[in-house]
């Protein structure tokens, strides 16, 4: 259900911010996680897209 957030913010990614190249490749990495844990449904995948997530959350922080 989160794959389409994604494709949001990979467009605001490339229209809005003017193609800031780290968030496109987290936001490509993360529709991958997304779709990879949708076909497997395995805790230690859906762990690894946790943490991703709050390294990203971190990273962006830094951005401030």
């Amino acid at each position: 259900m989160i794959g389409p957030v994604h494709v949001l913010f990979l467009f605001f990614d490339i229209y809005l911010y003017n193609c800031e190249i780290p968030a496109i490749i987290f936001d490509i990495a993360m529709m991958w996680a997304n779709y990879y844990n949708f076909m497997l449904l395995t805790k230690p995948t859906m762990g690894a897209e946790a943490v991703a997530y709050l390294l990203g959350t971190f990273v962006s922080l830094t951005h401030i």
